[in-house]
């Protein structure tokens, strides 16, 4: 078990090695977002960054958004609607990633 934990965590370095954006992202949203939200899908190009999931409150994402120093110009790209199977509001938000030369 321990060599498998390992091998996870040197994986884990190369990949960040290699792609830090994204992991930095995927880390960001993951500490920035509401329990009560799914991500199901990350789109990234260029500094712009397409999210797609489901919330129970997802008129309040924005405002989380934008109040993280990782993001701005956050905004629905789609109207939100109700998941009939799970009862939840599905989100399409894009945002601008804030690089250090944008501050």
């Amino acid at each position: 078990k321990l060599l498998a934990a390992e091998d996870a965590l040197h994986f884990l370095q190369e990949r960040r090695k290699r792609s830090p954006v994204t992991l930095d992202i995927v880390e960001r949203l993951s500490n920035e977002i509401p329990k009560h939200t799914w991500l199901e899908r990350l789109e990234l190009e260029g500094d712009t960054l397409q999210i797609y999931g489901e919330s129970e409150k997802a008129l309040t994402l924005i405002d989380t958004l934008e109040d993280s120093s990782a993001f701005s110009k956050v905004s629905f790209k789609s109207p939100v609607t109700r998941s009939r199977e799970s009862g939840m509001d599905k989100f399409h938000i894009q945002a601008h990633l804030e690089t250090s030369h944008d501050r």
